[in-house]
């Protein structure tokens, strides 16, 4: 691929013959608008630009397939950046990165954009937060192949923007049999099949719950698959599970739930012990819920054992009266646990074991039942 760097004046001439072309550090006045090419550029398929502000024009670019802009830091608004898109009717790839824009009012920006050929889409770190949502929400293609969205922001702007491309996001789901969410101190990440989708936020378990249930019904309720992997403050620890787990304990797209070491996983395991009623029915957290992966320093073993005589004991499963109806949770099909072997208590992995049965048990370190 040709690379430019510095030379201005050679994006203002005819190119017919032109295929590939990366352009990196375009230094010219910001303030006038380059011809691209006089708009004799039939043949360009790939266009990468870093580093270069989009006060270009053009006619459309009919033939390209790939456009990739890469640290975009000043003089480009959104408007600009939309435009651009509806001068590439044609395009099949689209990764934008690190692109800072200035904002301007809603009613400057161009509506609906068609990409009907759009497969691979990728927007990462996209600045001021609304941004990605403002690119996302107005480009259309039939369907995704790929897909990869990364902000700093709350997210809640953007999944509604998700929620209202679930036919393009459809051929994705189709082919994935789970959705992972991925929790730590920096943020959320969403994957499912050819879908990446990142927030960055300062306190992630504050919108945990609301951006589960959403992005959950965009994805058409495909199995979940929680990560618990940093220990959360005391402050968000007691919101997260008096506000926000709550939202999802009742979603049955939950299947599985996998907590990594030295993260205090306590008032989870007390969670999933304590049934809700609501309108005269006893649920369980989660009802769904098949699959536990712990480790021995997350709790007090004691607390799984009783999580467990609760929720999936003889005495639960025998439990009706005439008042309140219950809807007993899904057995488990594997319940993970990670224990050193000499913190393991022989006789309450014997309890566990008679609960649940040995072959949803599988423990490491070399402890085996008796």
């Amino acid at each position: 691929m040709p690379l430019v760097t510095q030379a201005l004046p050679l994006v203002e001439v005819a190119a017919p013959q032109l295929r590939t072309l990366r352009i990196t550090s375009l230094k010219g006045p910001a303030e006038e608008s380059l011809d691209l090419f006089r708009g004799k550029t039939e043949r360009l398929q790939q266009l990468e630009m870093t580093r270069v502000p989009l006060n270009w024009t053009s006619t459309p670019l009919t033939g390209l397939r790939i456009l990739r802009l890469f640290d975009i830091l000043h003089g480009t608004n959104t408007s600009q950046l939309l435009t651009v898109l509806q001068q590439c009717p044609g395009l099949e790839e689209l990764n934008l990165r690190v692109v800072r824009l200035e904002e301007v009012h809603p009613s400057e920006l161009p509506g609906r954009i068609e990409l009907s050929h759009l497969r691979h889409l990728e927007l990462e770190e996209l600045s001021p937060p609304r941004t990605t949502t403002e690119v996302f929400s107005r480009v259309f293609t039939p369907k995704y192949q790929h897909l990869k969205l990364s902000c700093e922001t709350e997210g809640t702007e953007l999944v509604e923007a998700i929620c209202h491309a679930r036919s393009a996001l459809s051929p994705l789901v189709s082919s994935a049999d789970k959705l992972s969410v991925t929790i730590d101190t920096s943020g959320l990440r969403f994957t499912t099949g050819s879908v990446v989708f990142d927030i960055k936020v300062d306190s992630p378990y504050r919108i945990l719950g609301r951006l589960i249930a959403r992005f959950g019904e965009a994805m058409e309720g495909v199995d979940t698959y929680l990560i618990f992997t940093d220990s959360l403050n005391s402050d968000d620890q007691q919101r997260f599970y008096k506000k926000d787990f709550p939202i999802i304990s009742n979603l049955s797209f939950v299947k599985d739930i996998y907590v990594e070491t030295n993260i205090d996983a306590s008032d989870l395991v007390t969670c999933l012990a304590s049934p809700d009623i609501v309108n005269g029915v006893k649920r369980w957290p989660l009802p769904q819920l098949r699959r536990l992966n712990f480790h021995e320093r997350n709790f007090q073993l004691s607390d799984l054992l009783d999580m467990l005589e609760r929720r999936y004991g003889e005495s639960t499963q025998e439990e009706q009266d005439e008042e309140t109806e219950v809807e007993l949770p899904a057995q488990l099909d594997d319940l993970e646990i990670t224990a050193a072997k000499e913190h393991f208590d022989r006789l309450l992995f014997k309890e566990i074991e008679e609960i649940i049965g040995l072959e949803c048990l599988t423990c490491l370190d070399d402890i085996q039942p008796l």
